[in-house]
């Protein structure tokens, strides 16, 4: 038996070919009302989820077709397709759908792997630290906006002052802080690039560590149309986490996307 992804048309094809080949396939998606697992997030969610609160979201699971858990809270780092493949897993291994479903609530991220916690300084912090590549980084940037907007409205509305910028105290400040992504060959600087461009459309502020990826990011921010004055540069990343203190406030949040070793410049 082989359980098989298939929102990606590389693995979606593979599991025909597997198929062809005689072996019993559960296909599990995360969109295709077709396969044999679907996990879909609510609306709020970085994935499409409906937060019960800045550091949670909801998922409903089907099989083949049926809801079998819904609108179950889970942590906004957990992504639906990984539920998926494991929610099917659990049922080739003879667990009973219902059973399983119960479990999911209990489900938690890894730490400094979009993980979710509010500051003393009451600033929402997502912590992506461990996990840097271009599908993660654009989910980390979602869940930002995500737990701040499902803050403001458990905590009765309201933006953060964002200390030391312009007046926009009808809405939070919301910081992107990043060496950027490595080992990705020569798809480096248009990925960083690409990243620091949704970062201008969803970020007020980009704050870069080192000078690594530097170029690629502040041109990205830049052909974003972020305002030059909110691309901050910083040699370390105890800089950044000083101006994040400094500038950010109660009701304003800061996504921490990796953490390169002291061997990157």
């Amino acid at each position: 038996t082989v359980v098989l992804p298939i929102d990606d048309q590389r693995l979606a094809s593979l599991a025909d070919r597997v198929e062809a080949s005689g072996k019993q396939v559960w296909r599990v998606s995360a969109l295709d009302r077709s396969a044999d697992v679907r996990v879909e997030a609510g609306a709020d969610h970085p994935d499409g989820s409906a937060g019960t609160g800045p550091s949670t979201g909801t998922l409903t699971v089907f099989l083949r077709g049926e809801p079998v858990a819904k609108d179950v809270p889970v942590p906004l780092g957990v992504q639906p397709t990984n539920v998926a493949a494991a929610f099917a897993v659990a049922l080739v291994l003879g667990i009973d759908p219902g059973p399983a479903g119960e479990r999911l609530a209990g489900l938690h991220t890894a730490d400094h792997r979009l993980s979710v916690a509010r500051a003393p300084s009451g600033v929402l912090v997502v912590d992506d630290t461990y996990n840097a590549n271009p599908t993660g980084a654009s989910a980390a940037l979602a869940a930002l906006g995500t737990a701040v907007a499902a803050a403001q409205d458990s905590d009765g509305g309201g933006g953060g002052r964002g200390g030391g910028g312009p007046a926009e105290t009808d809405r939070p400040r919301l910081a992107v802080v990043t060496p950027g992504m490595v080992e990705l060959g020569r798809r480096q600087f248009d990925e960083n690039a690409r990243f620091a461009e949704s970062v201008a459309g969803q970020a007020t502020d980009l704050v870069i560590v080192g000078r690594t990826n530097r170029r690629a990011l502040r041109a990205g921010a830049l052909r974003g149309g972020m305002d030059p004055s909110r691309v901050r540069t910083v040699r370390h990343r105890d800089e950044a986490v000083a101006w994040v203190r400094q500038h950010l406030g109660a009701g304003d949040g800061a996504l921490y996307e990796n953490d390169l070793p002291d061997h990157y410049p």
